[in-house]
């Protein structure tokens, strides 16, 4: 498993913010366990029964959820762990992380409240222009060598050009996925945020999901997402889930 693998498999919030659950009620908890080790990756409600993340976050891996919560170290009779199975988007390749899309099917589906609802999805085809600006969320690292967040951060960013990204990320980079950075840096996803929704800051509609970035880079290189906004993404997850 090369360096980079292992910082997309945990990659958050460097020059973050912490935030609430009531804020950003479509976060999810995505728990990954193999044998005796377990990680976590973020995720995104799309509706009662299905949460979507990236697909290196749940490859061969036991998979449960917990949403509605701020603090991950909140009791589980105020967030239940929820057991689910997954389908990995079928163009997946875990060499460059292309069509990095996963859908987590809960084994019982969820109650909506102030804490726990949909994420509203971009349309297929629709344009993310360069300088739109977005948010990120999730549990993650707030420096390189940093530990994971108790409590949910969010952070604020935006889109860069294909030209850009493509300076990056070279041709690991693709049409399937779009890139961001805030100017002057430090304000960045890291470890933990993998699979994580990137949302367009005015609309709240998800256009992306954390997908790979630079290691021990978090605060100063571009972060790469999958486009929600690509048709063989979002109809892909229409098919499955009528989303």
């Amino acid at each position: 498993m090369t360096l980079i693998t292992l910082f997309i498999i945990f990659l958050f919030n460097v020059g973050g913010y912490e935030t609430t659950a009531e804020d950003f009620p479509y976060q999810a908890y995505v728990l990954v366990k193999s044998g005796r080790y377990t990680t976590y990756c973020g995720g995104s409600i799309i509706n009662e029964e299905y949460v979507l993340t990236a697909a290196h976050c749940v490859h061969s891996f036991e998979i449960s959820v917990r949403t509605g919560v701020t603090d991950i170290r909140e009791s589980d009779e105020k967030a239940p762990i929820v057991p689910g199975t997954y389908t990995i988007h079928p163009k997946y390749n875990s060499n460059n992380n292309d069509y990095d899309a996963a859908l987590i099917k809960l084994k019982r589906k969820l109650t909506f409240g102030k804490n726990s609802k949909a994420v509203e999805l971009v349309k297929s085809g629709e344009d993310i222009p360069a300088g739109t600006n977005v948010t990120v969320s999730g549990w993650g690292s707030t420096s390189d060598a940093g530990s994971g967040s108790k409590i949910l951060m969010a952070v604020t960013t935006t889109v860069q050009s294909d030209e850009t990204c493509y300076r990056s990320f070279f041709s690991r980079y693709t049409s399937r996925m779009i890139c961001t950075e805030r100017s002057g840096g430090g304000y960045n996803p890291c470890d933990g945020d993998s699979g994580g929704p990137l949302v367009e800051t005015a609309s709240k509609k998800q256009v992306g999901i954390v997908s790979f970035g630079i290691a021990d880079r978090c605060a100063s290189a571009p972060l790469a997402y999958i486009s929600m906004a690509n048709p063989e993404i979002r109809d892909w997850v229409t098919s499955i889930t009528g989303v």
